[in-house]
């Protein structure tokens, strides 16, 4: 018989979980008695999809990509839109522009073709059932090419089938049309069918080798015949457009009417009114924003008129019925087509849309308010007179001073002598007959802030004009030399030697300058400061700022700012595709008479703030065809999207730290920043730059990049590095020579540390005697052969050279290679 076991006394008995205040989930459950709460309902549980449901998830997506596509593409040149802006660009000399778009107005015999100005004409093709913008530039003339670019829809590259090669213009327009955002573009043969049957497959080959060096997916079209012409509208009204930032977010308009009408109020006024028609393309135009006429500046609108349309017939006013019983079949009112759509409106007068309100209006006002005396005052503290009695009586004392050192250098010079010895004999700078000596030679002048030989930007002669800066001036060759010598500027020729061997040193030896003997190291880099660390030591942005800084704007969240400046739109004006007439006023009489009327104007319309200056930093790689030595602080012309200015920049490294050291050159294959003043614009804008050379009179192209930001606190630094020699070594103890030649500033500067070229740190301990000899410690010996260098550090700024009107170059003599010569090239080699 069995008996059950009993535990005894001594069972472990095990404490019972304590919930706390709260109560346990099987309280909690039970008192629940599986009841859901409403919330855990009509949250959508994390079910993973089916294989299933993928592929008709992304079958959905891709249909909804396709119809927009297709909407995209089947709206445009309709209707209720403007018309397809194609600019032609021959890119040999022997093709015409204009007979190109002659030949394409006429491959449609309905076609109703309209030209006001003689750059572009607008075409009705009902075949289609599109409308086009067709423009064609003067030939040789890059700054039209670009400004009609900047409205382009389609760009169509237009060869000669007996071009081999292209030529360095061509060349040029390629890289500043594709750097500068190409929507879309076409490329076409012409006179493929006057070529032999035996050479035309052989030619066609060479014309598409051609093309597909830069754009190889690109189809090459023929475009002898009216079917030809017919074929390649039909491609470009259906190809995809690509989408360019700028031209998206402000509208624009290409000018077909232009009258300038002079101001009535004052006869002696040289002001008036500029009235511009054309369509408008983007966005809304609205009176009370500021518009931008490129490469003449910014301006305000006292009204917008709308104009009937002058492109129509009979056949476009159907479709318009068409489109205006399609809008009511959508449940759209017919007030609201008409209001979309004016030409639905049964009206042949002018009338005025949208007038200038003044408390809404924004104003020119692109640069801050000058500041008072008595704010200046504040913020300085000016010496008393007893002070500059006391100064102007001690500059009055007879001092031994360098031979030939004018007044105002003598100025700057603090002691007795600027490092000369007690018992030099050295007059004030005069001669006997009380002439001022002459100045110092360009290897002995005083190095001042950004001048050549510290490794700073400036010129010798501290110009802001601009200039080359070069000590000779300008020759026009030898009177009795040949022809190739008469046409060669010498002075040019010299001026660039210098600056490719002064980019030569400086790709040697970065950023390394001689200490002056003639002037105290603590006075030539007293602006100059020494960095424990460049990376992580503290610079304040504030301190030290120019003058010029008072006539900018800054903002404390420029992304903030962007992005409100681009969600706002105005409800009011003329809505895209409507023909109107913009009415700028207060436009000086000589911008009216240098427009022509063979070259495209165009006018934009600008966001909030994009008129005010600021500092713009732009990111820059030099162009591959630039073969000149580009120095900073060089007058550069920019191209930046809509606007066409000049300005002074200054490179520096692209660095993601807060400091950044400055660049002297542009350097070839690398991506530097230059920072300019300039009108503030919201990024991402794409951005050429080039340089006016004085030789041939042309813009060169320097460098391709876009907008980086607008932010005036980007710290460039300039450094400099000064180098002395070991004179004796004990071990980590050394006596450093020639980095500097007076004990006072070997005492000034003994707080910066050292460094080696062979990777040695030290400091100075203290100087020996009185010429310039210092004793230093090193954390490890010192080899004989190293270098000792001490690297000192400033800010520095842009120059104010800012114009924002630049005058187009001459045209560029355009010249073509055929196939016959490129034949007898390649037997000659």
């Amino acid at each position: 018989m069995s008996s059950a076991h009993k535990p005894g006394s001594l069972k472990q008995q095990n404490k019972s979980h304590k919930t706390g205040k709260h109560r346990s989930k099987g309280a909690v459950e039970t008192s629940v008695k599986g009841r859901v709460s409403a919330k855990s309902l009509a949250k959508k549980g994390n079910t993973e999809l089916s294989r299933l449901q993928k592929r008709n998830q992304l079958k959905q997506i891709r249909r909804l990509k396709r119809d927009a596509l297709l909407t995209e593409r089947r709206g445009r040149g309709v209707c209720d839109a403007p018309p397809h802006a194609v600019l032609v660009v021959p890119l040999d000399s022997r093709v015409d522009g204009g007979d190109v778009i002659r030949r394409l107005c006429s491959s449609d015999p309905d076609t109703v073709a309209t030209e006001r100005r003689p750059y572009v004409a607008t075409a009705v093709i009902p075949r289609l059932k599109r409308r086009f913008s067709f423009m064609h530039c003067p030939p040789g003339n890059l700054y039209a090419l670009l400004d009609a670019g900047k409205v382009a829809d389609t760009i169509l590259f237009v060869l000669h089938a007996d071009c081999c090669k292209l030529s360095s213009y061509a060349e040029t327009c390629l890289s500043c049309l594709i750097a500068q955002g190409v929507p879309a573009c076409t490329f076409a043969v012409q006179g493929l069918d006057n070529v032999p049957q035996k050479r035309r497959s052989k030619a066609r080959k060479a014309v598409e080798s051609l093309v597909s060096q830069r754009f190889p997916k690109e189809k090459l079209m023929n475009m002898d015949t009216d079917a030809d012409a017919a074929n390649l509208l039909r491609s470009v009204s259906d190809r995809k457009v690509h989408h360019i930032t700028f031209r998206d977010q402000r509208p624009a308009l290409l000018a077909e009417e232009v009258n300038y009408v002079p101001s009535t109020d004052d006869a002696s006024s040289t002001r008036g009114c500029l009235q511009v028609s054309g369509y408008v393309r983007g966005k809304t135009f609205d009176a009370n924003q500021l518009v931008h006429l490129v490469g003449f500046g910014d301006y305000q609108l006292s009204h917008i008129d709308l104009v009937p349309d002058p492109c129509t017939d009979r056949q476009w006013q159907r479709l318009q019925r068409q489109h205006l019983h399609r809008s009511r079949a959508n449940s759209v009112s017919s007030e609201v087509s008409m209001e979309m759509d004016p030409g639905m409106a049964e009206e042949e007068t002018t009338r005025t849309i949208q007038r200038a309100d003044p408390e809404q209006q924004v104003p020119l006002l692109a640069e801050q308010a000058p500041v008072s005396d008595d704010e200046l005052d504040e913020e300085q503290s000016w010496p008393t007179e007893e002070e500059i009695a006391i100064a102007q009586s001690e500059r009055k004392k007879k001092r031994s001073l360098p031979k030939g050192t004018s007044d105002y250098q003598a100025a700057w010079i603090m002691g007795g002598g600027g490092g000369a010895g007690e018992d030099d004999d050295v007059d004030d700078g005069s001669d006997a007959d009380g002439a001022p000596a002459a100045e110092y030679p360009p290897s002995s002048m005083p190095m001042m802030e950004g001048s050549d030989d510290e490794g700073g930007w400036e010129d010798c002669d501290g110009s802001d004009d601009g200039s080359d800066g070069s000590e000779y001036e300008e020759d026009d060759g030898s009177e009795d030399g040949d022809e190739y010598d008469t046409n060669m500027d010498f002075a040019e020729e010299e001026d660039q030697l210098k600056r490719i061997q002064a980019q030569r040193d400086e790709e040697m030896y970065p950023d390394e300058v001689d200490t002056p003997q003639n002037i105290p190291a603590r006075i030539h880099f007293g602006a100059y400061r020494g960095l424990e660390s460049f990376r992580s030591s503290p610079w304040d942005a504030t301190e030290g700022l120019p003058a010029n800084y008072r006539r900018i704007f800054q903002f404390q969240n420029y992304a903030a700012l962007k992005k409100t400046a681009l969600k706002e739109e105005s409800s009011e004006g003329a809505l895209p595709s409507w023909y109107v007439t913009l009415h700028l006023i207060n436009v000086p009489s000589d911008i009216s008479a240098g427009i022509q009327n063979d070259v495209p104007l165009v006018v934009f319309g600008l966001l909030q703030h994009e008129h005010k200056m600021s500092v713009l930093n732009f990111s820059l790689t030099k162009h591959p065809s630039c073969a000149l030595s580009i120095q900073s602080e060089d007058n550069l012309i920019f191209h930046c999207g809509w606007r066409r200015f000049s300005a002074s920049a200054i490179f520096s490294q692209h660095t993601s730290g807060n400091k950044h050291k400055s660049e002297r050159f542009l350097p070839n294959g690398t991506t530097v920043v230059a920072s300019v003043y300039g009108p503030i614009s919201y990024a991402p804008i794409p951005t050429l730059v080039f340089l006016n050379d004085p030789s041939s009179g042309q813009h060169v192209l320097v460098g391709t990049g876009s907008l980086l930001n607008v932010n005036p606190n980007r710290l460039v630094i300039q450094k400099a590095v000064v180098s002395g020699h070991p004179f004796k070594i004990n071990r980590r103890v050394a006596t450093i020579r020639y980095m500097f030649f007076d004990r006072e500033d070997i005492l000034f500067f003994k707080a910066v540390e050292l460094w080696s070229k062979h990777g040695r740190r030290g400091h100075i301990k203290e100087p020996l005697g009185t010429h310039g000899h210092m004793k230093c410690v090193f954390n490890r010996s010192l080899k004989a052969q190293d270098t000792v260098c001490m690297s000192l550090y400033k800010r520095i700024f842009p120059k104010w050279t800012f114009d924002p009107v630049v005058k187009s170059p001459a045209p560029v003599p355009v010249t073509f290679e055929t196939s016959m010569d490129a034949d007898m090239d390649d037997d000659d080699i």
